[in-house]
């Protein structure tokens, strides 16, 4: 069993880690995920994933709201590649992945490793986001599906910061 969990991005910013297993036959690769927050914002819904066999992609619904008058925010994705980039394993088992990032229902924006997003708004009322949860969702993609053998792991880092 292996356990991933990446590490914050900024000193003095609450941190939301979640850790990942790799178990079985099926499971062939894994993406830590930590995000860092400022203290007016609160989050939940992201987690660490495990992609399986013929698995390419993945969907977190995510609360996220901003205790800022106006509610806006950028996210700034960071991965285990060199520079920062989306890259997981090593190898034959080396592979490429996607993180885009949209606001309720509307179109997804592509992050681009170590880059802030445009302005985004949550529509939170508070920090629980009320019945549902979700105003945002995180989506990672692979390039490829994941390898048999070895298992290929990464991390994300994820950086929230009011606007």
């Amino acid at each position: 069993m292996k356990r991933f969990m990446a590490a914050a991005l900024a000193a003095g910013l609450a941190t939301c880690g979640a850790e990942a297993q790799s178990t079985g036959p099926t499971a062939r690769a894994s993406i830590g995920i930590s995000v860092s927050v400022a203290p007016r914002t609160a989050m939940s819904g992201i987690q660490d994933r495990t992609f399986g066999a013929g698995d390419t992609r993945s969907t977190d619904d995510v609360c996220l709201w901003m205790n800022t008058s106006t509610k806006g925010y950028s996210v700034t994705a960071s991965g285990s590649g060199d520079e920062g980039a989306f890259m997981m394993g090593a190898g034959a088992a080396r592979r490429t992945y996607r993180i885009s990032w949209s606001e309720g229902d509307g179109d997804a924006i592509a992050l681009t490793p170590g880059a802030g997003s445009p302005y985004l708004r949550s529509g939170a009322a508070g920090p629980a986001c009320g019945a549902g949860g979700a105003n945002a969702h995180m989506r990672i993609g692979m390039s490829a599906a994941a390898p048999k053998s070895p298992p290929a792991t990464g991390s994300v880092s994820i950086l929230i910061a009011p606007m």
